[in-house]
């Protein structure tokens, strides 16, 4: 790290076992640089430095429930991901709506840790694929986070649930997926997913036991259709909405 710091923000995480911070930071290429007992500072010497104290205020970290979170830009997502593959249970990167190419992971505290680079810059692709868009969709439903999934769809996209008519343009959509989060808590629990082409296929279930289908076309990275096949009754009784 440079004697004169460049013009920055830096972040200082709370940790309860500041060993197991340190650890596990250097495994993403943040090695220790200065160690003041409750209090390190570590840089991977080319403009990442992080701050760590082991000296918080009761309560700050609750397990399971802690706040932070950290967001490390590198051009090599792909080599550090492979580099951690242990720490990811499966899970690869991938490219978000919001722009970023990435992957995430907790670091021994549960701070979230967001590893990624912009879509747009990236070798391998400047958009999504269908799959990923699909995965997307998938954690966006689940969070329901209603701009996340209206952001994944054209401004002149369709949604055809068959038990419905169908939604047409993104903000009948974003509407649409507001009324339905408001009546109910929804979960997709994705059981195969498969790409041919422009088509993405999901299969899915609920944790109450509905299982459903849904086909999306997707171009230039965002749906521009969709048709879901479910049982309309069904949802109504397991969700124990009145018809």
């Amino acid at each position: 790290m440079p004697e004169a710091p460049r013009h920055s923000i830096v972040s200082i995480l709370p940790c309860t076992n500041i060993e197991a911070s340190t650890a596990f930071y250097a495994r993403l290429g943040i090695a220790l640089h200065g160690d003041f007992g409750t209090y390190r500072i570590l840089t991977d010497g080319a403009g990442w430095v992080l701050h760590l104290s082991s000296e918080f205020p009761e309560g700050w970290l609750t397990p399971g429930k802690n706040p932070n979170g950290l967001y490390v830009y590198r051009q090599d997502v792909d080599g550090l991901a492979a580099h951690v593959d242990d720490l990811l249970d499966g899970a690869r990167p991938e490219h978000k709506p919001w722009g970023m190419y990435e992957f995430a992971l907790s670091d021994p505290d549960g701070t979230l840790v967001r590893i990624g680079w912009p879509s747009r810059l990236m070798k391998s692709a400047s958009v999504m694929r269908p799959r990923d868009v699909v995965t997307s969709w998938i954690d966006a439903f689940n969070r329901a986070d209603v701009e996340a999934l209206a952001a994944l769809y054209h401004p002149d996209a369709v949604n055809h649930q068959v038990a419905q008519d169908p939604i047409e343009g993104r903000e009948a959509i974003r509407a649409m997926f507001a009324a339905e989060f408001a009546k109910a808590e929804m979960v997709c629990i994705p059981e195969n997913r498969f790409e041919d082409g422009e088509w993405a296929i999901l299969e899915w279930r609920d944790p109450k036991g509905l299982r459903g289908s849904g086909f999306f076309h997707v171009t230039d990275g965002r749906i521009a259709f969709q048709r879901g096949y479910w049982d309309k009754l069904s949802l109504l009784r397991l969700h124990g909405i009145a018809t």
